[in-house]
């Protein structure tokens, strides 16, 4: 695997146990959605760090704001739609809200 997705794997484990009230599925989310924010930079170096700066920027924003869903003890498993799974190092999609 790439080694700039391991990276950002490790945000995304970096970050939930940064937020542990907020759901696995939305920090997976953000991360997505800032990854590929960059994903046209031909400058590939930084690109984990600055995707973990922003994701924590906007989840500490949307803790301040109440715009965050609380984890519950089950949350192991992101199950938002179309969310990628940063799980394991592996890039994958999930199909749907399955449990």
């Amino acid at each position: 695997m790439d080694e700039e997705l391991k990276a950002v794997a490790k945000v995304v484990d970096r970050l939930v146990d940064r937020f542990p009230t907020i759901e696995r599925a939305r920090i997976i989310t953000t991360v997505t959605e800032e990854h590929d924010a960059l994903k046209d930079r031909p400058v590939r170096a930084y690109v984990p760090v600055l995707v973990e700066h922003a994701s924590r920027v906007r989840l500490r924003n949307d803790m301040v704001n109440g715009q965050v869903g609380v984890a519950s003890p089950d949350d192991d498993e992101p199950r938002s739609s179309g969310a990628r799974s940063w799980a394991g190092g592996e890039q994958t999609t999930t199909g749907g809200n399955d449990p």
